[in-house]
């Protein structure tokens, strides 16, 4: 089998009673596995393996032994930015029992392609995300499935609302908040007059704000997923409005998925004072294209937690201009200077509920972030 590169290592399965979470980054992608318990399993977020060319979270199951059709619960789509969708239409393919949890604040392209308007009104979305494109394909698949017995294949989240509570765990989003909410509404209501006039063109819209946040709490432990949510000056939205919120738990939580790649936009004093314990195990995963994390959210990370972690190896060194002299030694030489590409990696814990046992394990670049930039 054609698969991740660093899971050609021979890897088990969690136990029943351990609940794992692995965190996937390369660079430009973002992708969360949630074992619940008793081998059922959540999928935050997508992307696709470059060696394997499918998604990595299939890989990893696979890997595991296990069969993602039928184990798969949940895909969360924490918003539709490309590098958290790539390959979700194929994960609602290949997993028939998972159900697609998205934001309630849906923006004007995922509105659109909803409710089928872009093409018979001739609406031009721009082009450079696949995102929209993603979220046509699932409802695509949705449409093919549906009979008059399947229970609605979409849960839309939004501040504190409930996805799964059992005797077990609590599984709930903490945004986007009512607010945010009602400026997708109210953006929304700007557009249906334009759309019986002649062709429109609608401008991106960052979806960051609309971002689902998620809550697990297993009672011995507790994850905070922050997708990319950011900080605003609004205290009714963005991460304001889940710090200042009355219907979350006051609890506080020992996993911590570092929102927007360790961005300063996305990061505030009060996120770790209000819904971490000291020194969260804190994972990032990095973004390439924007050099995040830079070496000052590192190092405001680390002013945070001693552990804190990054799934994915330093972003590949850009070269700068060379002197023509060097250049042209270059070019007579036939030498070839290129940037450093660092593999995939993840960061793994498993947490055993019966007797408290905690493991971490770091595959392929992944690394503490202390040594981030030594790399």
């Amino acid at each position: 089998m054609n698969t991740t590169n660093f899971l050609t290592q021979k890897i088990s399965a969690p136990k029943k009673e351990e609940i794992e979470i692995i965190v996937f980054g390369k660079g430009f992608g973002e992708c969360i596995l949630l074992h619940l318990g008793n081998c059922n399993w959540a999928i935050v977020d997508s992307f696709i393996s470059p060696t394997s060319k499918r998604p990595v979270a299939l890989d990893y199951l696979e890997a595991l032994g296990l069969d993602p059709q039928n184990i798969v619960k949940y895909l969360v789509v924490t918003h539709w930015h490309d590098d958290h969708i790539r390959g979700a239409s194929t994960i609602i393919r290949e997993c028939p029992k998972a159900k697609l949890v998205c934001s309630s604040a849906f923006h004007e392209r995922e509105f659109l392609k909803l409710i089928g308007l872009q093409e018979t009104h001739q609406i031009i979305l721009d082009e450079g995300e696949t995102g929209a494109d993603e979220w046509t394909k699932i409802l695509e698949i949705f449409k093919q499935r549906k009979t008059s017995s399947t229970p609605h294949p979409v849960y839309f989240a939004s501040a504190c609302k409930i996805i799964e509570r059992n005797s077990d765990f609590e599984f709930m989003a903490l945004s986007p908040s009512d607010a945010e909410f009602e400026k997708s509404l109210m953006s929304f209501g700007k557009l249906i007059p334009e759309i019986m006039e002649s062709k429109k063109r609608l401008s991106y819209v960052t979806p960051n704000d609309s971002a689902v946040v998620l809550w697990l709490d297993f009672e011995k432990i507790r994850i905070l997923l922050g997708a990319d949510l950011e900080v605003t000056p609004d205290q009714n939205r963005g991460w304001k409005a889940i710090i200042n919120s009355q219907g979350r738990s006051a609890k506080k939580a020992e996993i911590y998925k570092i929102a927007h790649h360790g961005s300063k936009s996305s990061d505030t004093k009060e996120i770790w004072d209000t819904l971490l314990v000291q020194n969260p195990y804190s994972i990032l995963t990095p973004f390439s294209p924007s050099s995040l994390p830079q070496k000052s959210d590192v190092t405001r990370i680390l002013k945070f937690t001693q552990n804190g972690y990054s799934a994915h190896g330093r972003h590949p060194v850009k070269i700068k201009n060379r002197e023509a002299m060097v250049a042209r030694t270059q070019k007579e030489g036939n030498i070839k200077i290129r940037s450093i590409e660092h593999k995939m990696g993840a960061y793994q814990i498993r947490f055993n509920l019966k007797n408290g046992e905690m493991n971490k394990k770091l595959f392929g670049s992944a690394t503490h972030l202390k040594n981030y930039f030594s790399n």
